[in-house]
């Protein structure tokens, strides 16, 4: 019987030291993560002088989504010009939205002149669970499934209205640290 008991304590202790990844260690690993280093869902909102067809339902849905959020106070969307077929407005931010704006900049688009580009934060992540795990040696790919959380009021111009995320990410085994997923 001592045996037998010196043997069940050996075995739980070895496979509780294992290095082995499991799911609620590597859900640990990510949630620590993203406690130091937000992750969070963003989209490429368009600024400046923006023109519309008028003829077009997606570019009527997309004015008025712009006007919803001017009502809210968080960009100017003032009329420049308008034509038989197109109206142009021009579109800015207000300092209500700078806490969702991340970066500011340019983007040309198949010989067309640079558009105003603004990378805008569109929602946080929330880590939901850790699915299935493929460990290799140093590396191990974990299916996670992500909650959206805390939208913004740039949320409707989304493209994926799902409140969840799943992706593959990717854990790195450190020689004297264990699993990582961020620094």
């Amino acid at each position: 019987m001592k045996k037998i008991t010196t043997i069940l304590i050996l075995t739980l202790l070895l496979t509780s030291c294992s290095d082995n990844l499991t799911n609620s260690k590597a859900e640990g690993i990510i949630r620590e993560c993203l406690e130091k280093n937000p992750k969070y869902g963003t989209i490429n909102f368009k600024t400046g002088e923006i023109r519309f067809n008028t003829e077009r339902k997606p570019d009527l849905e997309l004015i008025e989504k712009y006007k919803n959020l001017a009502i809210q106070g968080y960009i100017l969307f003032d009329l420049k010009k308008t034509s038989k077929k197109y109206i142009t407005y021009k579109v800015s931010f207000t300092d209500k939205a700078k806490d969702f704006v991340l970066e500011t900049g340019k983007q040309s688009g198949f010989g067309l002149a640079p558009k105003n580009i603004t990378i805008t934060k569109v929602y946080d992540y929330e880590l939901l669970e850790a699915k299935e795990i493929r460990e290799m040696s140093i590396t191990a790919e974990v299916d996670v499934t992500y909650k959206k959380i805390n939208k913004t009021p740039f949320y409707n111009f989304e493209k994926q209205f799902s409140d969840f995320i799943n992706m593959e990410i990717r854990l790195y085994k450190r020689t004297n640290d264990g699993w990582k997923y961020c620094e």
